[in-house]
């Protein structure tokens, strides 16, 4: 992985390889007008650190899925549609604001999910319960390195560097605690939701992140 917001800003980017096939992006949570410089810029960075064969390269392109589980005093939306279609993982805006990868949420909301069909308790009690405080330190921590940028990148990497055990030290990093509960009320105000439509169908629409429908009042996405 990649912290550096000359190359992805407030964000990251990654490389993925598997059985000879590699995936890499870069992530942004601001200045999407430029994701093509950004994306030039840190593929530029990994070719300087990784010796890599790139043949039939082919363009892809999203969006982060980020909310939070229902809550009624904040008006958060459901996870249950209809009465009885459960969204999970990232459909259901579960995954984690800082590193942006979401695979245990996906099992834990699975999980879930198949509790609430079988014993009858609420799904978004579930969530609210299981997952929202995870989320919401989540949220907290990118709060913090949009405010501390690279250097706070450069400050837990060289920290981390020390550590025998870099996986226990990240997991006591990311835990919930009584400050980041404070912090957590200042970061959920900071966070606006940027996605302007979610399901673009414009014509010839070539946008990685859509802005075709940015002067529709209706498409905009409910916040936080």
């Amino acid at each position: 992985g990649f912290l550096d917001n000359r190359i992805a800003p407030k964000a990251y980017a990654y490389l993925l390889v598997n059985n000879s096939r590699a995936t890499f992006a870069t992530c942004l949570f601001k200045d999407f007008q430029n994701e093509g410089n950004y994306f030039q810029r840190a593929l530029e960075r990994m070719q300087s650190v990784a010796d890599i064969d790139i043949r039939d390269p082919k363009e892809f392109g999203g969006y982060i899925n980020f909310f939070l589980p229902a809550n009624p005093a904040l008006d958060n939306p459901s996870m249950i549609k209809h009465g009885q279609v459960l969204y999970v993982g990232e459909n259901a805006g579960f995954q984690d604001a800082l590193w942006g990868f979401g695979l245990r949420y996906a099992m834990l909301s699975g999980y879930l999910a198949a509790v609430s069909i079988k014993t009858g308790l609420f799904y978004d009690d579930l969530c609210d319960r299981h997952i929202r405080p995870c989320l919401e330190t989540s949220l907290t921590n990118r709060w913090i390195f949009s405010i501390l940028g690279n250097w706070g990148y450069r400050r837990l990497l060289k920290k981390m560097s020390k550590e025998e055990d870099t996986i226990k030290a990240l997991r006591e990093y990311i835990q919930t605690s009584r400050s980041k509960k404070l912090l957590y009320q200042i970061a959920r105000r900071w966070y606006k939701t940027r996605l302007i439509d979610k399901q673009c169908m414009h014509e010839d629409c070539n946008c990685v992140w859509c802005r075709c429908g940015k002067d529709d009042q209706h498409n905009y996405a409910k916040s936080l």
